[in-house]
Order: structure tokens, then sequence, then C-alpha cells
């Protein structure tokens, strides 16, 4: 009984997930639709819905959309700050760092230390990395030492954080 209690959750968990990180459009209609906004121009929304285990790519005319957001404008918007630096993910697999100036309907104000200002658009986001701690040093992040204490063989003089220790096992075989 106990495993079965315990696989439902894990599914009610994994499916919650899936359906949180979708984008979403409101039709005239009042249709809501769940899906992955893959491009906007001036007279089509293109995007992505799931349909039977298969994603289908379809457009609708943006004459018949009311509302629409984007998953990650509308996290951003929740836990960003312009003094968070961030790693963005484009489509193209590039990767941006920086910080968000500013967030619109369809696109982010980010600034980048080597290219400035830069307008991303939300469409060509696949995903992103809130670097909380850590340095942002000479046009690169530098990830945060995790044995900023230690040196290869014996603790340094710095101080361990509160609530933080040490743990070695030597076993040589």
């Amino acid at each position: 009984m106990k495993i079965i209690i315990s696989i439902s959750v894990l599914l009610l968990f994994i499916l919650q997930g899936n359906c949180q990180k979708n984008d979403t459009i409101l039709t005239r209609s009042g249709k809501t639709i769940a899906c992955k906004i893959l491009e906007v121009s001036n007279d089509v929304f293109v995007f992505k819905t799931r349909s039977k285990n298969n994603w289908v790519e379809t457009s609708i005319p943006k004459a018949e959309i009311l509302d629409f957001k984007f998953y990650f404008l509308e996290e951003f918007k929740h836990k960003v700050d312009s003094n968070n630096v961030i790693t963005i993910t484009m489509k193209d697999g590039s990767s941006i760092i920086g910080s968000i100036q500013e967030i619109n309907a369809y696109d982010i104000e980010f600034r980048n230390s080597t290219l400035g200002m830069l307008t991303i658009k939300a469409t060509q986001i696949v995903d992103y990395l809130i670097n909380e701690e850590g340095k942002y040093d000479s046009n690169e992040y530098w990830f945060p030492n995790p044995q900023a204490t230690r040196h290869f063989f014996a603790p340094t003089a710095r101080n361990l954080d509160k609530g933080e220790g040490y743990f070695r096992i030597f076993t040589f075989f």
C-alpha cells in the first residue's frame, strides 16, 4: 500500500511539474492553451502543444488571442531582480551571463558586461540559471569554491560558515 501511495505522489509531482512549465495562450473564445510558444510575428503566434504524447506545431492568428504568458518571463518577475547574475541558454546553444534589467511582454532587457544592453526575445530562451553564489568578475562567472577553507591535505585558517563542518574518510586498499 505504501508503494502505491509513493508512486502516486511521485506521478502527481511529475505531472504537476510538466503542467506548470508551459506558456499559456488565452483566446478570445475563452479557451486556455498550455503550450510552448515558438515564434511571435506581427500577425501570428506559432506554438507547440502536446496531443496524445506527441508534440504538434500549430499557429493561431494574433487577432484571436486575448492574452498570453511566457513561462520564463513570469518566473523571472517573481524570482529575479537586477542584482542577480543569471546565465541564459538560448535556442542555438549559446549562453549569456548578465543581469535582467527589464521584463516586457515579448522580451527581456539583459545587461552583459561585454555586449552591453541586449534585447532577448522570450521565444529564444531555452533555460536559465540564477547564479546566487560565486563571483562575476572579468567578464566570466566563477562558480563558488566548495573547498574554500581547505587545502589539499589540511584546513586553512579561514573560518567555516555556521552549521558547516568537515568529514573525511581515509581508507586505502
